[in-house]
């Protein structure tokens, strides 16, 4: 089988930020237009012979932005106007057979590349272009204990190049055009179980190693000239356990359950300043360590849909405060709902549905930084928010 996708967006955005206590402001104007597609060619073999499926795949993506950036920062003016240009190309390919009828076996392969120009037509330093490439493999096992029980096993390798705003740097920072990829290596032992028509859950351990973090440092953090830039750091590791269960109480009622425990640590020292040393085994920041989910749905009759949902994050260190040595941003609970219409009309299906986030409004913070002189500055999360949509689906062809 063939399969062809293609996609195409534009965006264009302002962004004003006023910092605490009169410290500077800033006003960005970006325009970003993104387009591209991806091909899959899917072989299957099997029938009577154990069961084999070979995908082949490309993918290509073009990036435009075009962003204007003027303000000032502890009295250090800075501006910009600059394009990027980047361009995205990858091919993959992966096997999966089935060795025997309770054993399936995974390898896979990915190349990458990134490459990209830079231009800024108030500061052309660093102007040019830079190219990443890096081929991953993938692998994994799968054992089924009974039809409906497996276990598994699955280890890949990633990689992400350094983007514009991690290389280049506004007055007074500085810019590090010589960043590193970062790398990861991620490993994930697991199962999964269905029983009969009550429900199906799954658990799993996870880790990924990281190497070449990008993470900002300084030296005095005076906001001198220079004197602060992004860097690759050393090891980093997350690793943590995943659980998940849904349950089919009834034909109309479905509850469904997951929680993500996250232990993410440095695995190298290194100075954040002169006077902030991070240590082996400090928090990353912005990562909390609980994360709980839920919803529950009710099917009214077999056209609609409506389905409630809750979402709890624990604490979380500020960005910038990589040492620990800060409070931490306050946990949260959210509540959502959705109302979901779908039905089969003349050569598909159509759905619509109405989406409420945050539905009683509750204020919260999902980021926040620490800036000069050690205040904790929080960025407030969106309030009540409500979205339609509709979608159309081909069906026959």
């Amino acid at each position: 089988s063939l399969t062809v996708n293609g996609f195409y967006r534009h965006l264009a955005s302002e962004n004003l930020a006023v910092f605490t206590g009169g410290t500077g402001q800033s006003d960005q104007l970006s325009k970003t237009e993104t387009k591209g597609g991806t091909a899959q060619i899917t072989h299957e073999a099997g029938g009577n012979r154990l069961a084999n499926t070979l995908t082949i795949g490309t993918e290509l993506t073009r990036n435009d932005l075009a962003a204007r950036s003027a303000g000032s920062f502890f009295g250090f003016p800075f501006g910009s106007r600059q394009s990027i240009d980047e361009d995205i190309f990858a091919v993959f390919a992966q096997n999966s057979l089935e060795i025997a009828r309770t054993v399936i076996v995974t390898a896979g392969v990915r190349y990458d590349e990134d490459h990209y120009n830079f231009q800024n037509e108030l500061d052309p330093t660093g102007n040019g272009g830079r190219t990443f490439s890096r081929t991953t493999p993938r692998g994994g096992l799968v054992y089924k204990l009974a039809p409906r029980t497996s276990l598994y096993f699955n280890y890949a390798e990633g990689f992400r190049p350094p983007n514009s705003n991690e290389q280049f740097a506004l007055a007074p920072f500085a810019s590090n055009l010589q960043l590193r990829p970062v790398k990861t290596r991620s490993y994930e032992i697991g199962t999964k179980t269905a029983v009969s028509d009550w429900g199906e859950a799954s658990v799993a351990l996870f880790q990924t190693d990281v190497r070449d973090e990008i993470l900002f440092t300084c030296i005095l953090c005076d906001f001198s000239a220079g004197d602060g830039t992004n860097r690759n750091i050393d090891k980093t590791r997350r690793r943590g356990i995943e659980a998940s269960a849904r349950a089919f109480i009834t034909r109309q009622w479905t509850i469904s359950v997951n929680y993500t425990f996250t232990e993410a640590q440095f695995k190298s020292p290194f100075n954040l300043s002169s006077t902030r040393v991070v240590e082996i085994g400090d928090s990353i920041p912005l990562v909390p360590k609980h994360r709980l989910g839920a919803v529950i749905q009710y099917r009214v009759t077999p056209e609609w849909m409506i389905s409630l949902s809750g979402l709890y994050l624990s604490t979380q260190f500020y960005n910038n405060d990589e040492a620990n040595t800060f409070p931490r941003i306050p946990g949260y609970f959210i509540f959502g709902g959705r109302i979901a219409y779908d039905r089969p009309v003349p050569g598909g299906k159509l759905g619509m549905f109405l989406q409420g986030s945050n539905i009683f409004n509750t204020p919260y913070s999902s980021y926040g930084i620490i800036s000069g002189g050690g205040v904790r500055n929080e960025s407030p999360a969106p309030q009540f928010a409500a979205y339609f949509g509709m979608s159309y689906r081909f069906e026959g062809f």
